[in-house]
């Protein structure tokens, strides 16, 4: 990462960052992240447990000094000529119940995602975690 990353980049990090069962056992995998250099944009991942509304965490951050990491979750991102849009995925050939409401969430963030990466402007880019 130090080798090839510097502060002017931006990495996606597609999710599954912390083992922590909630934002204050990740907070050290976050301060981790924050030393490295470059800005992070953070997906969810299928084990993120640690995960909260964005208020939450974008508070939790604010209050813990961490300056180099952003939640994408219904939201999106302009960087440079892009604009970053994802959510988090899942099986698409799994077909249960509780597999074909999560297939049906995660497909309305990606589309709340879109839209908003659509509003800034550039080339629209997807990333699914």
């Amino acid at each position: 990462w130090r080798t090839l990353v510097t502060n002017d980049d931006t990495v996606v990090l597609a999710g599954d960052i912390s083992w922590g069962m909630d934002l204050g056992e990740a907070l050290p995998d976050f301060r981790f992240i924050d030393g490295l250099p470059g800005k992070k944009i953070v997906m969810k991942g299928n084990h993120d447990y640690w995960w909260e509304t964005m208020s939450k965490m974008e508070r939790f951050f604010r209050e813990n000094s961490i300056e180099t990491i952003a939640i994408l979750h219904n939201n999106a991102y302009r960087v440079g000529d892009i604009s970053i849009a994802g959510t988090r995925g899942w099986f698409y050939d799994a077909h249960g119940a509780h597999d074909d409401k999560v297939i049906a969430r995660e497909a309305g963030r990606l589309r709340t995602s879109i839209k908003e990466a659509e509003k800034l402007g550039g080339e629209v880019i997807c990333t699914v975690a």
